[in-house]
């Protein structure tokens, strides 16, 4: 979708526009539920954030209850694609400092 994007398909920025739109509808919910100040979208949906934000906010604007009075923002992600690689890496990070002996093998 994003080599579609670039490329500058009609279609392809169609389908985000509703993706976003839906997506809005979806977030809206979670967004009432949970009283959200921030979302932040990683994966696919960073890739494609610029394209799918105007139809995903105009969701938002309409179904969330509090829009008026504090609106929820939405960013991208910085860490596309490959977010999970650095998170499991992170983790492993995280123990070697605070549990060194782990490493080491006797």
């Amino acid at each position: 979708m994003s080599n579609a994007l670039a490329e500058a398909y009609i279609d392809a920025r169609g389908a985000v526009a509703r993706a976003g739109a839906a997506l809005g509808v979806a977030l809206a919910s979670v967004i009432n539920l949970c009283d959200l100040a921030t979302v932040v979208l990683g994966g696919c949906y960073a890739e494609i954030f610029e394209t799918l934000a105007p139809a995903l906010g105009a969701e938002l604007e309409r179904r969330t209850l509090a829009a008026d009075s504090r609106p929820t923002t939405v960013l991208a992600a910085p860490v596309r694609s490959d977010a999970a690689v650095r998170g499991g890496a992170a983790l492993v990070a995280r123990r070697a400092c605070n549990e060194p002996e782990r490493l080491i093998r006797l």
